[in-house]
């Protein structure tokens, strides 16, 4: 109403305040709960938030965590930063109406 603009935020930094959201949910809960992460590298985020992304939010979020990725977002850089907290891995391939699933040795 006074002419005061409102800053619009790109689609990375939109995704750079929700998962400051859910790292402070995590820090102020007193129990330690599972955590599900669709698409954490998406967005565009650039190099620095994805380092910092898995070097300060993913490897400290939770004991257990489901990160669900699309192929492009964790390349070998990034999943060698992860390796050591990693359990499994498995491939979704989908083909049209069936889909695939193959585990994926560490």
């Amino acid at each position: 109403q006074d002419g005061t603009l409102i800053p619009r935020f790109s689609a990375g930094e939109y995704h750079i305040i929700s998962v400051a959201w859910i790292w402070a949910l995590s820090q102020i809960s007193s129990r330690s709960i599972p955590f599900v992460i669709d698409t954490p590298m998406g967005s565009g985020l650039d190099e620095t938030h994805k380092e910092n992304l898995i070097d300060v939010f993913l490897k400290n979020l939770s004991k257990q965590t489901v990160v669900l990725s699309n192929d492009d977002e964790i390349d070998n850089k990034s999943y060698e930063k992860l390796q050591s907290l990693i359990s499994k891995t498995y491939r979704l391939i989908n083909f049209g109406n069936s889909s695939n699933i193959e585990r994926i040795k560490p």
